[in-house]
């Protein structure tokens, strides 16, 4: 069976061009969530991933700075569409913008151990 992936938009607001010099892939500890259907039951069940060593900043960090717009964000554990999320931080990567500007982070987040079979990726991007 193949994973489907599917994206919640948590702002629901119309789609825009990205202005920031990053992306944030993933708000962290359970961005990615994996439903696994039981043969008896019809409910599917998550697993959580664990992404804390993957954060670049977490929540407890951000919400220490008045100024930042992260701390607007949804924090620990939320629902979306049905679908459960631990939210412990973010996950940045950088882009040609945030590299002139001396904002350096990773160009990408590689080998999540996932341990397990899943019908479905939730990302929350």
């Amino acid at each position: 069976m193949k994973a489907r992936f599917e994206r919640f938009d948590i702002y629901a607001r119309p789609r825009r061009r990205v202005r920031a010099p990053f992306v944030a892939l993933c708000l962290a500890l359970g961005p990615l969530a994996f439903p696994l259907a039981a043969a008896e039951s019809s409910a599917p069940t998550f697993h959580p991933l664990d992404l804390d060593r993957f954060l670049g900043t977490s929540f407890k960090e951000i919400d220490k700075d008045p100024d930042s717009s992260w701390k607007y964000a949804p924090h620990d554990r939320q629902v979306f569409e049905g679908v459960p999320f631990e939210m412990r931080g973010i996950l940045e990567v950088s882009g040609l913008r945030a590299a002139r500007e001396q904002r350096l982070h990773p160009t990408s987040v590689r080998d999540i151990p996932v341990s397990r079979k899943a019908a479905r990726l939730h990302v929350i991007h």
